[in-house]
């Protein structure tokens, strides 16, 4: 069974090592993590599968406080397939709903990323841009948009 809760100091560790496993030296440093914890303590979602965290969701405020950007979302390589980024995206989009204040929630991802995108597109959100070199030279991104309602 799969649990979505906010993530807690005593999670980084293992969030950092799901980051660390697929992302390699690219990855959020755990100091990112512990940053990002308190500063958007509302925003920060992870799943604990059979005891062990398997994933985690951050968003962060954007300029405008009725937008967010979803940051990041990962699974484990090994708890892929369960479902559980669906549910990370659900509880997220739960949460913004009762939040009354987002009224949308912007991300980025990989135009190769095609099981992310469908993900996505799933839960309603729209390619808004494409926009090329967005995080360096080479690395263009969709930027998709999802609209509370």
């Amino acid at each position: 069974m799969t649990t979505i809760r906010l993530a807690e100091i005593a999670d980084i560790a293992a969030i950092s090592e799901i980051e660390k496993g697929f992302y390699g030296a690219d990855g959020y440093p755990s100091a990112f993590f512990y940053q990002a914890l308190s500063q958007w303590p509302q925003w920060f979602l992870c799943a604990e599968h059979d005891r062990r965290i398997q994933g985690y969701l951050l968003a962060a405020p954007s300029n405008n406080c009725s937008e967010l950007w979803l940051m990041s979302l990962l699974v484990a390589s090994s708890a892929r397939g369960l479902g559980i980024g669906n549910q990370l995206v659900t509880s997220f989009q739960n949460h913004c709903r009762e939040d009354r204040v987002v009224h949308q929630v912007h991300l980025s991802v990989a135009p190769d990323n095609i099981s992310a995108q469908q993900l996505y597109f799933n839960h309603g959100f729209q390619i808004t841009a494409t926009k090329y070199d967005y995080l360096g030279p080479g690395q263009d991104r969709l930027l998709l948009t999802w609209t509370c309602i």
